[in-house]
């Protein structure tokens, strides 16, 4: 019971954060991804440093999840438009057997890497406070955005320019508010 009081708080301030849409947590010190190893739903090992180069996009999601499905649709979109400098990796947060994630992924025409849960991916970037949630990787292999919450994948545009002409990866003051800290 001590427990439950002591962690309904902290499901109820996620619930809030989630109800009110995408927050953004970007790192005021540079984080670099440590290298893991996992399994996708074709059983092919991957590792985080295959994709060392290009961007990395680390998406948290359910099949359960209303706003996880939502966002799906762009994803897809995102990947196809940036496939030459932009990996997804799909990482299922639990309940969902590896087959149902293999139809469910053909059905959603989700041609990027779907992870089925494993200890690896769900310790990769710390505790995971809901979903969705996606980390945003520099081709250096560093985070430079955790979102809670359905992705602006035009900001992740924003960000992959910046990058590109030099500068360090950040949000403009619209895009920061509510703000978590990494």
């Amino acid at each position: 019971m001590k427990l439950f009081k002591l962690f309904m708080p902290v499901v109820a301030f996620v619930f809030l954060l989630l109800a009110k849409g995408m927050t953004y947590a970007a790192s005021t010190d540079t984080e670099v991804v440590e290298d893991f190893t996992f399994k996708d739903i074709k059983g092919i090992s991957h590792k985080i440093s295959d994709y060392q180069g290009k961007w990395v996009l680390v998406n948290y999601w359910g099949t359960y999840c209303p706003p996880c499905l939502e966002e799906i649709p762009d994803l897809v979109s995102f990947a196809e438009k940036h496939k030459e400098d932009v990996v997804i990796l799909g990482m299922d947060a639990g309940g969902t057997n590896i087959k149902d994630l293999q139809e469910f992924a053909v059905e959603n025409m989700m041609d990027y890497v779907i992870a089925p849960v494993q200890e690896s991916t769900l310790t990769a970037f710390g505790v995971l406070l809901g979903i969705p949630t996606t980390y945003v990787v520099t081709p250096a292999g560093e985070v430079a955005v955790r979102v809670l919450g359905i992705i602006d994948l035009d900001a992740v545009e924003e960000l992959m320019q910046q990058y590109k002409s030099g500068g360090s990866p950040s949000l403009s003051p619209k895009e920061t508010e509510g703000v978590l800290g990494l």
